[in-house]
């Protein structure tokens, strides 16, 4: 009878087994960590892209709150200038008056201002007058729109209400009686930034006594050119040349 050792081989099996479970582990060992470093760069990569949108969008925040202050900063200047725009115009309707542009004041105009300066009909009627000439009799009559460049002196009464919506109608009446004692000194118009009805005819009279129509198609050519439309219209216009 033969007798045969089979311990070594089922040692050996059993060492071949370990073995393979061994590289087995070692295998699911190593395909979990090569998962974890995916995972956590994958998970890296998407926190750095959320942190770079957070960060444009601060950044895109921050400026849209700058624009947000610049535009409340502008429309508390539009509403300021709105006030003002609203209170010149409460003024304006409460007030008739042109400043004449003259060249003279004789004594017997002189005595025409005293003799209506006592007796002004409101409160808040008042004589404007100023001084002329100096630089602006340097250029000539149709170098510049501004006209009556010979004058000396501009002056006027201005009717203004004691109260907003008052009646002074027959102030208005008294003033422009009263204007006629500047007319024998006047240059033929009146200054338009203290008139209160500066219509068509006051708007051209202004332009020049002696050549108040070759201004005005000059003016109206050059209108014609740059605000055919006359868009530019809220102000003492010349109207476009057709």
């Amino acid at each position: 009878m033969i007798k045969i050792n089979l311990l070594p081989v089922k040692a050996a099996k059993r060492r071949e087994q370990g073995q393979k479970q061994l590289l087995a582990g070692v295998i699911i060992l190593s395909a979990t960590l090569v998962g974890i470093i995916v995972f956590h760069g994958t998970q890296v990569a998407h926190i750095n892209e959320l942190r770079d949108h957070n960060t444009q969008l601060t950044k895109d925040i921050a400026k849209l709150k700058a624009e947000i202050g610049d535009y409340d900063v502008i429309k508390a200047q539009r509403e300021e200038l709105i006030k003002q725009r609203d209170a010149i115009k409460k003024l304006q309707a409460n007030r008739s008056g042109p400043v004449w542009m003259m060249r003279e004041l004789s004594d017997e105009m002189i005595a025409g201002i005293a003799t209506n300066t006592a007796a002004m009909p409101t409160t808040r009627t008042i004589y404007e007058m100023g001084m002329q000439g100096g630089a602006l009799a340097d250029l000539g009559e149709l170098e510049m729109a501004v006209g009556m460049r010979d004058a000396e002196y501009l002056g006027g009464f201005s009717i203004m209400g004691d109260e907003p919506g008052e009646d002074i109608e027959d102030a208005i009446q008294w003033a422009r009686e009263a204007w006629q004692v500047l007319k024998p000194g006047s240059c033929g118009g009146t200054y338009l930034n203290f008139d209160g009805e500066a219509d068509q005819a006051r708007v051209l009279g202004s332009l020049s006594a002696d050549h108040g129509d070759r201004k005005r198609e000059r003016l109206a050519q050059i209108k014609r050119a740059w605000d055919p439309g006359n868009r530019f219209h809220v102000n003492h216009n010349i109207k476009p040349q057709a």
